[in-house]
């Protein structure tokens, strides 16, 4: 999702959400790996595709990047044409770390989606 990302080989996750098949494949910085997809992330956020890059990655390749599990399993959630996930449970400090990264990867719906809840 971002270019200085790193990439390593590791079996694919499904994805959460929805059946559609998964091509992306995330890893947290605590090391648990989020099933994705490519269209969806090329839509709903400014991060896909990195300029230049082969993306999707192939043969269960894993995009690693330094959010959380939690930070990623939210992010994910905005990518999907579903209902928005409920952050308004979600402790202050979390709040501002999500926003943090859907700024990082151009998450512009999904900021607003947020702002509207609180």
């Amino acid at each position: 999702m971002h270019p200085n990302t790193e990439v390593s080989i590791m079996s694919t996750p499904e994805c959460k959400y929805c059946p559609l098949t998964v091509d992306v494949v995330v890893q947290s910085s605590n090391g648990d790996r989020f099933g994705a997809h490519s269209k969806n992330l090329e839509f709903f956020t400014d991060a896909f595709p990195v300029t230049g890059s082969t993306l999707p990655p192939q043969n269960g390749e894993v995009v690693e990047l330094s959010e959380s599990s939690e930070i990623i399993h939210f992010m994910l959630a905005f990518t999907h044409n579903l209902p928005p996930p409920n952050v308004t449970a979600l402790e202050l400090g979390t709040l501002l770390v999500l926003g943090e990264a859907m700024k990082k990867y151009g998450m512009y719906l999904a900021i607003e989606e947020s702002r509207m809840s609180r």
